[in-house]
């Protein structure tokens, strides 16, 4: 009942202001129907390869020819909630052959960045990982043969949809071994051995499968380590569209949680004290940006969140407390429900213009993107995009992807990084493409081109000419051109559409 009262935003919408989510359903369209569209087959292409983020390319486009991608793509946001929701549920019943009410807490956080930010495939991996994880402790004590077996197939399974499910499910599984006995200074050495000889051999088929694509390209990118975003793991914990609604929120759990623990009403046994001590040390040494992927180390805050709460008791001394309890926990619910359905509605209106505005672009054109951060205001204990607001970040920030699947145009932001995605620019157009999959920034493209600088502008500085349209976003109806000789076709709240000049 939870789980359904928390995705009843999901109906109002046809689609939801989640970032990254946007550009994936467009791709997992492209993949759904290819073939169909001469157009894109100009521009891009399909190459089929063992990649980490596999799964969902092979999940929702048999659905997308069913019932199209937007009504897909809420599927399986629904089918997110329900694995992750059952798989804290499956961890505590292998644990205490029962089900606490533990699981109800784990409602309070499915509005997550990650999922604001459209990780999908890595929420996904997360809602594996817990499966993984009760399985796992089911086959304990089996035979050797059968354990390595099994993780073989686990490891497998996480690594095609997001390498940080594999990281997660390791990490869980030594918490648990450690966990399973008391380890002594002398006798440490001894279990040591065991857990390696237990949980090691078969996380070499991650290597392998790696070496069987082209993600072992991801390994000479970049890796970044920005040591003050660590600042934002609370947010990354309980942020959603409203920072201060969210903030209240986080003080209220604290509290309660703080009373809980002292009452000894809620109980964190070993294996989730170790989860929650392993797991700083992993966000800690995790960096900003890790085999192409960014927010490494914040995203693992809510996964490390879910596998906890799989080792977490609610022991009430009467049904008052239990009424109390689940009193408590349907009004927050009900808050965080609320905020979201909110904004959700209040977006709902600025993702509508956008798409009205597709109808000027001639289809098989080539359209640019560009971010003005002009209006962008940072703060200090809450990640924000390029817009002034970041329910509008999250609203626009990848929707130009649209214009693909809408116009049959090629878009420089379309996720289509070889080593990621399956999908994949053809050769003739791979220097008009963003290595980082967004959008340049107007100020970068304003400067004087200079071979001497490694601007991230230079690598569009001939966009004028070999691009056909240009969509600027964030911006306000009062500000003025970015550049001259533009034809405005369309304007938006926090955007425009120009015709550029040949």
């Amino acid at each position: 009942m939870f789980t359904v009262v928390a995705a009843m935003p999901l109906t109002i919408v046809e689609l939801p202001p989640f970032n990254d989510y946007t550009n994936h359903l467009v791709r997992l369209r492209m993949i759904a129907q290819w073939g169909a569209d001469p157009y894109l087959d100009d521009f891009y292409q399909i190459v089929w390869a063992v990649v980490p983020n596999l799964a969902i390319d092979l999940i929702l486009p048999p659905v997308i020819q069913l019932v199209g991608e937007f009504a897909a793509g809420k599927l399986f946001i629904v089918s997110l909630f329900v694995l992750q929701m059952t798989g804290i549920a499956a961890i505590q019943r292998a644990t205490y052959g029962r089900v606490t009410v533990a699981p109800l807490l784990g409602t309070l956080f499915l509005y997550n960045l990650c999922l604001l930010y459209g990780l999908i495939n890595y929420l996904l991996s997360v809602a594996l990982a817990l499966w993984a994880v009760a399985g796992w402790l089911h086959l304990r004590h089996r035979g050797l043969a059968l354990r390595w077996a099994y993780l073989l197939v686990a490891y497998g399974v996480l690594f095609l949809t997001h390498l940080s499910g594999v990281g997660l499910f390791g990490l869980a599984l030594g918490c648990i071994e450690l966990s399973a006995r008391p380890i002594t200074r002398s006798s440490f050495p001894r279990h040591a051995i065991r857990i390696l000889v237990s949980l090691g051999p078969s996380l070499l088929i991650v290597p392998v499968l790696m070496s069987l694509g082209s993600a072992t390209d991801l390994a000479a990118s970049e890796t970044r380590w920005l040591l003050h975003r660590k600042r934002l793991a609370l947010d990354w914990l309980v942020g959603s569209y409203y920072p201060v609604l969210d903030l209240a929120f986080a003080a209220a759990l604290a509290a309660v949680a703080f009373w809980a623990l002292r009452r000894r009403i809620m109980i964190v046994d070993r294996p989730g004290i170790l989860l929650l001590i392993f797991g700083a040390g992993l966000f800690a040494v995790v960096p900003f940006t890790l085999l192409g992927a960014v927010f490494s180390d914040l995203r693992l805050v809510i996964g490390i969140l879910f596998l906890t709460l799989g080792f977490v008791r609610l022991e009430f001394e009467n049904a008052r407390q239990v009424r109390v309890f689940l009193a408590g926990i349907s009004g927050l619910l009900l808050l965080r429900v609320g905020s979201v359905a909110v904004a959700f509605l209040t977006m709902s209106p600025i993702i509508g213009e956008f798409r009205q505005s597709l109808a000027n672009i001639r289809p098989g054109s080539r359209v640019m993107v560009m971010a003005d951060d002009r209006h962008h205001r940072s703060r200090l204990l809450w990640t924000t995009g390029y817009a002034e607001d970041r329910d509008v970040f999250f609203a626009l920030n990848q929707a130009p992807a649209l214009v693909v699947t809408h116009r049959s145009s090629y878009v420089p932001i379309v996720f289509a990084q070889p080593g990621k995605q399956i999908l994949e620019v053809r050769p003739e157009y791979r220097d008009l493409r963003n290595p980082e999959d967004q959008a340049p920034l107007v100020r970068h493209l304003q400067k004087r081109p200079s071979p001497e600088t490694q601007d991230p502008g230079q690598r569009f500085k001939d966009w004028q000419r070999r691009f056909d349209y240009l969509y600027v976003l964030f911006t306000r109806p009062d500000d003025p051109a970015p550049f001259p000789n533009l034809e405005l076709l369309a304007q938006g709240q926090h955007f425009r559409l120009y015709r550029l000049p040949h």
